[in-house]
């Protein structure tokens, strides 16, 4: 019994230290490469559809919209009513 113990300790130590820390790398490399990718589509469909070369738009690596337009970044959360209706 004792030694059952002993093994299951030693699961719990790998689980904890090695194996979650593994999966935690992958995650974040997975929704990078994710992020990075959703990021040029979105840019693409932005430029097809949003008719105004002073405009441009991408997403950050948290997925906040950024608005550019001539030259200044701004969140879309901070943009007014009217300059969201003017994006689309």
């Amino acid at each position: 019994m004792l030694r059952k113990a002993g093994l299951l300790n030693e699961y719990r130590i790998w689980l904890k230290y090695y194996f979650a820390s593994v999966l935690d790398n992958i995650e974040r490399y997975v929704i990078l490469a994710f992020q990075q990718e959703f990021s040029q589509y979105f840019q693409r469909w932005f430029g097809l559809l949003v008719d105004n070369l002073t405009k441009d738009a991408r997403v950050d690596d948290k997925f906040t919209l950024i608005v550019e337009q001539d030259g200044y970044e701004q969140e879309v959360y901070y943009l007014s009513g009217s300059k969201k209706i003017a994006l689309v």
